[in-house]
């Protein structure tokens, strides 16, 4: 467990501030579905009966941390997400379902 002076210390930003990481990011969630986004953050969607989206991303590798969320509390059945899947220059979210409409998520690549 972190105290709030140690990580002010050791980051320069207080623990109860909200913190611009200052990644380059886009967003294609206005075109649903699969995608291509070489960004380190961003934002995407599944489109409207999938269950599943890849982004096709050059900074992804097998040993990469990608962390994905539903925005807006999913869908009427894209409820959530199951996992995601990660391969050499790209990654896949898998929903618990085949989505009903566009449902966008956001995302972000931890190297």
């Amino acid at each position: 467990m972190f105290k709030s002076a140690s990580v002010t210390a050791l980051t320069n930003v207080p623990v109860t501030g909200v913190t611009n990481l200052g990644l380059a990011f886009a967003d294609t969630s206005g075109t649903p579905g699969n995608a291509t986004n070489n960004n380190p953050s961003g934002r995407a969607a599944f489109a409207a009966a999938a269950a599943t989206c890849v982004i096709t991303n050059s900074l992804v590798t097998t040993a990469s941390k990608v962390h994905v969320q539903l925005e807006g509390g999913g869908d009427a059945t894209l409820t959530n997400l199951l996992r995601v899947t990660i391969a050499n220059g790209s990654f896949t979210a898998v929903g618990n379902a085949a989505a009903t409409a566009a449902t966008p998520f956001s995302f972000l690549v931890v190297n």
